[in-house]
């Protein structure tokens, strides 16, 4: 199941890559291990059986808005991109 979830990331990002100016921002948690250590190893032990409890899904959210907030920064200091999105 991960593997096809790769393939389709892998897919769309060909795709989006393609067009003229497409952007494709993958989000993984693995962009969380050098800043955010501890949130990191939280959010890559919830099991995905979908059982999460509410601290859990606190740390989902958190890392989240984490790495949103990174690829919004990206996006911002691409000189196309920066004046698009406020």
């Amino acid at each position: 199941m991960v593997e096809n979830q790769r393939l389709r990331a892998r897919e769309f990002e060909k795709y989006m890559k393609g067009r003229p100016r497409g952007l494709f921002i993958h989000l993984g948690f693995d962009m969380l291990k050098d800043g955010h250590r501890e949130l990191y190893d939280r959010v890559s032990a919830i099991p995905t059986n979908f059982k999460i409890r509410d601290g859990q899904a606190q740390d989902l959210k958190q890392a989240a808005s984490i790495l949103v907030g990174k690829a919004v920064e990206r996006i911002r200091a691409d000189a196309y991109w920066a004046g698009r999105f406020n």
